[in-house]
């Protein structure tokens, strides 16, 4: 699965790559917990528009982020059974880690918290 992550990473070029509008820091050293309706999932997001999401419904899902032309964050996973083929993409903000948030996308609310660190590998896919 690694090979097949890593081939698909030298193959993906996102559309409309526009730098941060603000220090990823906080996000490259810290978790991204995401609370939909009760369904805790944690995203990790790397340097190089890399990123893997983990959580209750798919152990581990890895895919690639951007910035697109409206400054939008946009994420799309790696080729997975079981995971949306589709980009996303949605305002995100420069925070630090301790902050939470609430956006609305339809009727679900969603909260976001950046948490501080990282989790180990064998913590994440447990």
């Amino acid at each position: 699965m690694l090979i097949l992550a890593l081939m698909f990473q030298e193959l993906f070029v996102p559309p409309a790559i526009e730098a941060p509008p603000f220090d990823m820091a906080p996000y490259y050293q810290g978790t991204l917990e995401i609370d939909q309706m009760g369904e805790k999932d944690r995203m990790l997001i790397d340097r190089g528009g890399v990123y893997i999401m983990y959580g209750v419904k798919i152990k581990q899902a890895p895919g690639h982020w951007w910035f697109d032309k409206t400054k939008q964050f946009c994420v799309l996973p790696d080729p997975q059974p079981g995971v949306a083929k589709t980009a996303f993409c949605m305002d995100l903000q420069g925070r630090k880690a301790g902050d939470t948030w609430t956006r609305t996308f339809g009727d679900t609310k969603v909260v976001f918290t950046l948490k501080a660190g990282r989790p180990s590998l064998m913590q994440k896919l447990s």
